[in-house]
């Protein structure tokens, strides 16, 4: 769950937000393409133009963009 008050992600309500749980829950958000947050590449879970950069690249694509609703 989302901790409104001081940021994060906790795995239950009521927990506190911890690195781990905010990391792939927003690792999570953008794999599927959650607008305003970069390309993250599955295999290393680290921005995808830094994976590319060094040439570890495995072949995958990025789902598209959504586009936020106004």
């Amino acid at each position: 769950t989302q901790d409104l008050d001081n940021g994060g992600i906790a795995d239950r309500p009521g927990d506190l937000p911890d690195v781990f749980h905010t990391l792939f829950g927003v690792a999570g958000l953008s794999l599927l393409g959650y607008p305003g947050l970069d390309d993250l590449d599955p295999v290393y879970c680290m921005p995808a133009r830094l994976i590319e950069s060094k040439g570890l690249r495995k072949g995958w694509e990025a789902l598209p963009r959504r586009i936020e609703d106004n």
